[in-house]
């Protein structure tokens, strides 16, 4: 018996292929393969059975695809799948099948192939959060509970709590409850909680469950708050700081700052500090300060205090700008700068700057030093993506990192995963050639690149953004999950985990990403397009890699910031770092906005600048200037003067000329003008945050570097 099933076998293996026009005739049916996964060691087949009576099958297995086919086994006719074990894992197996009667054998059927997953890479979420339960404890608050989560392999890391279906915080485990603060009396509110694992996997979300907060009784004012105090900053800056009211109801919500009698301010309770930057030099101002609690109960007023803001010092001169053309010795006759926009990379006295060509649409590393030299590096592995939507750094003289996307997910348009490139730098004194010599991937094909930064510690932070594909007219699923990854100083990436933020779909997003250099923490600022708020997230970088810190969605809104919030629509968002003051610096356009006209569509905002210290409190500079409410802005600080670049709406409604203007303690300078733009393009300044230099292109499609002097 066994003889002659070696004989069917060696017959098949030797006359399959010219027996083919016989096996039609035969009517042998070629069997449907289909091979999956099953674990990291292990494919499962399955095919159709539709011949009775059937001897059996031959299956075979490459490792290719293209050939190199070898028999892995043979079945009863009666079966109809087999289970492949003891396979590599993170490889890709493809796989045949032949059915056989007596002596005649059908023909292959097409490969079918199956990737078994790496063995040490967790993808499977936690449970779902079982048992979830709110009450509400007050007219502004309402606490949350529920079950713990189980997780097979890289256990629980902590819970994902939302409101109404959008991100609110995220408990670490072992924790099971949390208290959600600040909310309106007399309001029902949506909640569920979803469970994250240490490899990002996510659960489903336990709920929803809908709480009510009920109607505030707290008839009981605050105590009056005392020993104000206000000290004149500058000439357009006066500090105010006084001591904690309390309350024995509801809670101190806010303090309701006056000035001259008129309320001008309201401030986050429990801070007891603020800042009016918007006095004028040499006159003087009277102030006072109340507390509310969340029951809308208001304080008698706290002691008056005078104060006179000095008369301002002479401004800044205007800055001395120096041109040098990026010019590529000549290879294509003219740079062409068709893409330049974003942060550039600095390395000490190096500046460097990534731009395409209009020649060719390659990508060319532009790299000045203090001492004048200049070179120019090919970028390979680029051509696709749009060097707009990248970031990059020098991690050191021999090393740059490129994160990038090949387009962005607006109005419909499919982009690519993010990508991290690593490129190793050669020449001397500056580069001259690039070699890409890793890559590494983030998001889908909904996904696209947000920002990039070296850390302190050696460590790079990626964000990019994935609008939600999905979406529907219901408002809760207009929402945008932002990315961040984190490269070790000893060279590992992970993700830390996707937080969901307000964004419309098929829309672009803005992000930007920047380390603190008060205390070294991570901050990502996020804002949606259409939505008056900057969100702002915190991470901290540790021993076991970058942590979420908190979320808070409304870290500048004109509801609590006044015309300091974000125009509406899409404001570019710059960062810079000022190491005098160790605050980071983040322009954008703001609320106080001017529609110019209507066809063509002209609208113009001022620019804030806000400066940030570690504890998140926020003062602010003003530019009343009307800039097209969405280009590209350039910022940085060095030694201690801060540089803005802009492009102001002109009398004739355009906005392609290039205008540069410095700050310092003692005010603004004097505005600038330093070039025009190639066209009206809103993406068209490329800025340094440390050196006070950025690019643009001309009318003539030549690209400069323009440096800045006091």
């Amino acid at each position: 018996m066994v003889s002659r099933f070696v004989s069917v076998l060696i017959f098949a293996s030797l006359l399959s292929a010219a027996l083919s026009s016989t096996l039609e005739a035969a009517g042998l049916t070629t069997p449907v393969l289909s091979a999956q996964a099953a674990s990291s060691t292990q494919v499962f087949l399955q095919w159709s059975d539709s011949d009775k009576g059937l001897s059996g099958y031959v299956i075979e297995r490459s490792g290719t695809g293209t050939g190199g086919f070898t028999t892995l086994a043979t079945v009863s006719g009666k079966s109809t799948s087999y289970a492949d074990n003891g396979l590599d894992s993170g490889k890709t197996f493809f796989y045949r099948i032949q059915a056989y009667k007596q002596r005649t054998i059908s023909s292959y059927s097409s490969v079918a192939s199956a990737t078994t997953p790496p063995a040490d890479i967790d993808t499977t979420p936690p449970s779902t959060p079982a048992g979830l339960t709110v009450s509400a404890v007050d007219c502004g608050q309402i606490n949350l509970n529920w079950n713990a989560s189980s997780d097979s392999g890289t256990d629980v890391k902590g819970y994902n709590v939302f409101r109404n279906n959008v991100f609110s915080r995220q408990i670490l485990s072992p924790a099971t409850s949390t208290s959600d603060t600040g909310l309106t009396a007399s309001t029902s509110y949506v909640y569920s909680v979803s469970a994250i694992d240490q490899a990002g996997n996510e659960s489903p979300r336990g709920g929803p469950v809908t709480g009510a907060t009920p109607a505030c009784t707290d008839t009981v004012s605050p105590t009056a708050p005392s020993a104000l105090s206000a000290v004149a900053a500058s000439c357009s800056q006066i500090n105010l700081s006084w001591s904690a009211a309390s309350d024995i109801g509801s809670g101190v919500k806010t303090y309701l700052l006056y000035r001259n009698a008129i309320m001008i301010q309201q401030v986050a309770s429990p801070s007891t500090t603020t800042v009016d930057s918007t006095v004028s030099a040499s006159n003087s101002y009277s102030y006072a300060v109340s507390a509310a609690d969340a029951a809308g109960n208001v304080s008698g007023p706290s002691n008056t205090v005078t104060v006179t803001a000095p008369a301002c010092p002479n401004p800044p001169s205007n800055p001395v700008v120096t041109a040098t053309l990026i010019d590529n010795n000549g290879v294509f006759g003219w740079s062409s700068a068709v893409e330049l926009k974003g942060k550039a990379a600095s390395l000490g006295s190096e500046t460097a700057f990534v731009y395409a060509s209009f020649a060719t649409f390659e990508k060319w590393l532009y790299t000045k030093d203090d001492l004048g030299n200049q070179s120019h590096a090919l970028m390979p592995g680029l051509s696709q993506d749009k060097v707009s939507n990248g970031e990059y750094v020098l991690t050191g003289p021999n090393e740059l990192w490129f994160f990038s996307s090949n387009d962005l997910p607006a109005f419909g348009t499919l982009g690519a995963p993010a990508v991290a490139r690593q490129y190793a730098l050669q020449g001397a004194p500056l580069p001259t050639t690039a070699n890409l010599i890793s890559t590494q991937s983030f998001g889908d094909q909904y996904s696209g690149a947000g920002g990039l930064t070296k850390l302190q510690s050696g460590g790079l932070v990626a964000v990019w953004y994935r609008p939600n594909p999905n979406w529907t007219n219901d408002p809760a699923t207009s929402y945008v999950d932002v990315g961040i990854a984190y490269r070790s100083p000893s060279g590992i990436w992970n993700s830390v985990l996707p937080i969901r933020v307000e964004g419309l779909p098929n829309h672009m997003h803005r992000l930007s990403v920047i380390q603190h250099p008060g205390d070294n923490g991570v901050w990502v600022f996020s804002k949606g397009d259409s939505f008056s708020r900057i969100a702002a997230m915190h991470l901290s970088e540790g021993a076991a890699g970058l942590s979420l810190d908190w979320v808070d969605n409304n870290f500048i809104t004109t509801a609590t910031d006044g015309m300091n919030g974000p125009e509406a629509e899409l404001p570019y968002l710059a960062t810079a770092t000022d190491s005098a003051t160790g605050e980071i610096l983040l322009a954008y356009q703001n609320a106080q906005f001017q529609i110019f006209t209507a066809s063509p569509f002209v609208k113009g905002a001022y620019v804030s600048i806000a400066r940030i210290d570690p504890a998140g409190r926020k003062t602010f500079l003003n530019l009343s200037k009307y800039v097209e409410r969405v280009s590209s802005l350039g910022l940085s600080s060095v030694n201690g003067a801060l540089w803005l670049v802009y492009r102001p709406i002109k009398a004739d409604l355009t906005y392609a000329d290039v205008y540069a203007i410095g700050h310092s303690a003692a005010g603004w300078s004097a505005p600038t003008y330093v070039t025009t733009t190639a066209n009206s393009s809103l993406d068209a300044i490329m800025y340094c945050a440390d050196h006070a230099a950025f690019a643009a292109a001309t009318p003539d499609w030549k690209a400069y570097l323009y440096e800045l002097k006091p």
